[in-house]
Order: structure tokens, then sequence, then C-alpha cells
């Protein structure tokens, strides 16, 4: 059964009249038809790929053109094709046949430069976590340096919502050498502190868990937006509170926190800045037991 370019659903069958359809709507036509525009004319990329662990760039073979790679295919246009297709869509719907649409190229094409869906996932992590260069040098004193690796992360997360969800979360996180990097930037925090190196990955792990629990909060928002059309504003202008006030009445503290009805989602940036100081706070009372003897 076909499927459709953009969108892989099942195109239905017209009975064998005239040419097989490519698309299952218009819809579909019509988006593929802007992103191969979007992306028509732009410069060709440096035809060289570097390994998700690190490593010298390797040579990879220009496109076959008569298998529909476009003059201009290579690594890094994929990879920046398919976060810009993550970031509007979500990373459960970004696959080789949609990028390839996207991309005005061959599915088949695209296999030339990466070998698989995970693999292109490493290679996109690996792009997004190399936007924001490595400071040089590293912020000094264990608190600067652990803002730092916050506010990096809440930064990165707030680009890029489907990092979080699929593939920074979890005891199973595929490494990459600029994941590698920067958790050895982070660790730097606490150069010349007595804290044994156990110690210091639990430490990190507070500020890194209460990033992502924070981000998640706007995570979900996206993605309800995508699927809904209704953004955090409009919905918050459409229902005032999320919390019915019948089922309130007989919970005080509750009625007290909501007596206000705003909408949270929208205060994110205020709340983890906060959130922040409170864990900062902690971790420097923390290291006041372990006996280090704190300039910051």
């Amino acid at each position: 059964m076909a499927v459709c370019a953009w969108c892989g659903e099942a195109i239905a069958d017209d009975g064998g009249r005239g040419r097989p359809r490519d698309y299952c709507s218009r819809s579909c036509r019509a988006k593929a038809y802007r992103a191969r525009k979007a992306t028509a004319g732009r410069a060709p990329a440096p035809q060289t790929r570097r390994p998700p662990g690190g490593g010298r760039p390797v040579p990879v073979d220009p496109p076959d053109n008569a298998e529909g790679g476009g003059p201009h295919l290579s690594t890094e246009r994929i990879v920046a094709a398919a976060i810009a297709l993550a970031d509007d869509e979500g990373l459960e719907n970004l696959h080789m046949r949609r990028l390839a649409a996207y991309l005005g190229a061959g599915t088949m094409s695209l296999y030339r430069h990466v070998g698989g869906r995970d693999e292109l996932v490493d290679l996109m992590v690996e792009s997004a976590m190399g936007e924001e260069p490595q400071p040089d040098p590293v912020p000094a004193g264990w608190r600067a340096g652990l803002e730092y690796t916050a506010r990096r992360d809440w930064g990165l997360y707030r680009r890029h919502p489907w990092i979080l969800q699929h593939a920074m979360v979890g005891s199973r996180m595929r490494w990459t050498r600029n994941a590698a990097l920067d958790g050895e930037r982070a660790l730097a925090a606490f150069d010349g502190l007595a804290v044994p190196p156990e110690e210091q990955l639990r430490l990190l792990l507070i500020v890194v868990a209460f990033t992502q629990g924070i981000a998640l909060i706007h995570v979900n928002d996206v993605e309800l937006t995508r699927k809904t059309g209704v953004t955090a504003q409009q919905w918050w202008d459409r229902e005032g509170s999320h919390v019915n006030p019948e089922l309130l009445a007989d919970l005080p503290r509750l009625s007290s926190a909501f007596r206000k009805p705003r909408p949270f989602q929208l205060e994110l940036d205020r709340q983890f800045e906060a959130g922040l100081k409170g864990v900062l706070d902690g971790i420097g009372a923390l290291l006041v037991r372990y006996g280090a003897v704190l300039t910051s």
C-alpha cells in the first residue's frame, strides 16, 4: 500500500486511475512544497560527518542526484532539517520519509549520510548541544558553575523540547561527545572542594533533576499546543482556572493558593530562577557539611 511522502499515512487506493499519488491530501502536498521552497538555494555544507562519539570528521559520498538527493544534500543539512521538524512536530513524528520530503530528496538518499533514525537522533542531540560553545574559562566557583549548568540546560530544553523527553531523561541516555564535554564542564564546579566524585555526581543530579522537572511543564505545554492548536494563553483566557472552585470548597490551603487564578506555566522563567536559588542554597549547606570552604 502506498504511503504519503509527507505524513507517512496510508494513501487510499484510487482504483489504479492515473499516476500513483505521492501525498494523501492537498494539505500534505502543500506542506511538502513549502518545505522544499524553504530549503531551496541554501549554500552547500561541508561533506563530512563527525561520529556521535567524537573523533575526526569522516568524509561522505556526494549525493546521487538521480536518486533524488539534490545538489546540496549533506549530513549537516539533514541534521538541521531533522531538528527543525522535531522542534515543529515532535520527535515521535520524525521519520526518514517525511524528512526526505522536507528536503526535497529521495528517502534512500538520506542513508548515504546517516545509518538510520537512531544515528540521526544521536547527531541531532550532538548538534543541538553544540549550539552554545562551552565557556572558556569555565565559570569560577561552585555556585556560578552550577547556575550556568542549570541555565544552559533550561535554554536547551526551551529551544528543543524533544531533546528532554526522548534523549536526555533516564539512566540509559545515549552519550555523545558534546554531552560528555557538557558533563565534564559541569563537574568543574566542584574543583578545589573536598567532595568525593560520587557525591559530586549526586549534587549535580539534584540541579539537573530540578531543571528537567520544571522544563517538563514547558515541554508538556508545547505538546498540548501542537496537538490541540490551543496555546497556554488561549487556554487560560478560556478556562480561567484548571481547578473547579467547588472542588476546593472544604480545602482552605488550596483555595488560598488558587484564589487568584494565574497561568503558572506562563511564569516558568520566574519560577525557574526562584527554584534554582533554593536548590543552590541547599547544596551550599550540604557542601559545608562536607567541610568544604566555600568562597562563592
